[in-house]
């Protein structure tokens, strides 16, 4: 059996905006010290109430940059308070379906003598988190090295430290026993970390994005265009999940003349291969301000055209379908929605083939090959096919594949921007008995939350509904 899978139109893209670990992502904060007597429960449901102002009702979320702020406990020990309050900020974002990307750091005004903390206060904070991030690495979409300097970013620090030193505890401590991948703010900064095994797993974060320009003073750290940092990432980019964000819409409104060109974002994004990025920087913030997101810089992508043309003549990858309607016929589409559709993954099954005798008892062996239009992989997913008996629960399911390596281009070589397919293939055993069965797909990750791919299908439970048949 060979079937074709149609995939999704013009139109149809609010199915994919719930995928997980990847899309548009808000940002949360919290003082510790503040919720370190606070009885968990009552923590959790203030922290809640807290993550559900910052969070755009007209934009679904998945994840959340978490700020937690330390600061409090700069001189000593975070006491049990403090370690139970930071568990209640994990399970009060969970309990809303979003993934978190921590950030632990002590003060967003640097240098700051009285709230920063010394290199021996760090280290002992990475050994105090290490059980709490062990149990919660389940709702972690990616660490960010933090810890040091002005909102955990690496500059500004009161005291002087060994930076790599600290770099390793976090990666030994808190990212590579449990899985994760991490995220630092500059790819010199990443650099101190370049003999390890562990250096491919770390992302940038990059809070300085202003799209592919060359260095206008902007503080981009000197990730610019055209530099030797610039093109680092772009050779490494595939292989972590990377982030940024945009300036505050103030800062923009303060400097007239300022941007962020949507040609320019669409390049950075591709070339970086971002999997998240923030939709409360100079854009829902400007709503929570003056109650107008349109005036902001993605508020204004939302009115700029995007065409195919474009696209092709600058090595930007999309489903030719996004394109056009359930009909066939052309759609007007935006910077916005593209940037929205295609952080992170976009994963799209071109058809499914079995072979094999069905029969009880017997075995099929099912292949079924994939593109991903996306800028990223699809990090931190897993992906199995199965039957399904007609109650929907598997009577047999096996891995199929390692979504983190279903790179929508050349990893190597960014200029190769020929689409690669991958194949999601296993070899599945028919049960026993004779009956009604489906074949299905299913993408999840660590939370239990499933992801869709980009296709016309039915989906129950979480799984991908690919062909029915009797045996």
């Amino acid at each position: 059996m060979n079937r074709q899978l149609p995939p999704l139109a013009a139109g149809e893209d609010m199915l994919l905006l719930q995928n997980p670990d990847r899309g548009f992502r808000m940002g949360v904060e919290v003082d510790i010290r503040g919720e370190s007597g606070v009885p968990y429960a009552d923590a959790r449901r203030e922290i809640g109430w807290e993550s559900d102002k910052m969070r755009p009702h007209d934009i679904p979320v998945t994840v959340a940059q978490a700020y937690m702020y330390l600061s409090g406990f700069c001189d000593r020990d975070i006491p049990e308070g403090g370690l139970r309050a930071i568990e209640a900020y994990f399970d009060a974002l969970v309990s809303r379906g979003m993934k978190v990307q921590p950030r632990f750091i002590y003060s967003h005004a640097m240098p700051d003598a009285l709230n920063d903390a010394p290199q021996a206060i760090i280290l002992r904070h990475i050994d105090q988190l290490a059980p709490v991030i062990a149990k919660w690495k389940h709702a972690i979409n990616a660490f960010q090295m933090c810890f040091i300097g002005a909102w955990g970013e690496w500059h500004g620090a009161y005291y002087d430290m060994d930076r790599g030193l600290i770099a390793r505890a976090v990666m030994e401590k808190l990212v590579v026993p449990n899985g994760l991948y991490a995220q630092m703010r500059l790819p010199r900064y990443k650099n101190l970390l370049a003999d390890t095994p562990y250096y491919r797993s770390i992302g940038i974060e990059n809070d300085s994005f202003f799209g592919k320009i060359p260095d206008r003073g902007y503080g981009t750290g000197g990730l610019d265009a055209g530099t030797e940092q610039w093109d680092q990432l772009m050779r490494e980019a595939a292989y972590a999940p990377q982030d940024g964000e945009l300036y505050w819409h103030f800062w923009f409104e303060q400097n007239p003349g300022m941007t962020v060109h949507a040609a320019d974002a669409l390049r950075q994004l591709s070339e970086h291969r971002f999997s998240t990025l923030s939709i409360l920087h100079s854009y829902f913030d400007a709503c929570i301000v003056n109650g107008d997101a349109g005036k902001s810089v993605m508020g204004r992508w939302m009115e700029e055209k995007i065409s195919k043309d474009w696209l092709d003549e600058n090595g930007v990858l999309y489903a030719p379908a996004w394109f056009q309607d359930r009909e066939g016929r052309p759609a007007r589409r935006t910077v916005f929605e593209f940037v929205r559709d295609y952080l992170g993954y976009r994963l799209e099954a071109q058809s499914v083939d079995v072979r094999g005798g069905l029969c009880p008892g017997g075995a099929v062996e099912v292949e079924m090959p994939l593109v991903n239009h996306g800028f990223a992989a699809a990090f931190n997913l897993s992906a199995t096919l199965a039957l399904l008996d007609d109650t929907g629960c598997p009577v047999s399911e096996e891995s199929c594949g390692e979504p983190a390596s279903w790179y929508s281009r050349s990893p190597e070589d960014y200029a190769d921007s020929r689409p690669l397919v991958h194949t999601a293939r296993a070899r599945l055993r028919l049960p026993d008995e004779a009956g009604r069965y489906r074949l299905a797909f299913r993408l999840g990750n660590t939370l239990g939350q499933t992801a869709r791919l980009a296709n016309c299908l039915e989906i129950e439970n979480g799984y991908h509904i690919l062909w029915t048949f009797t045996i």
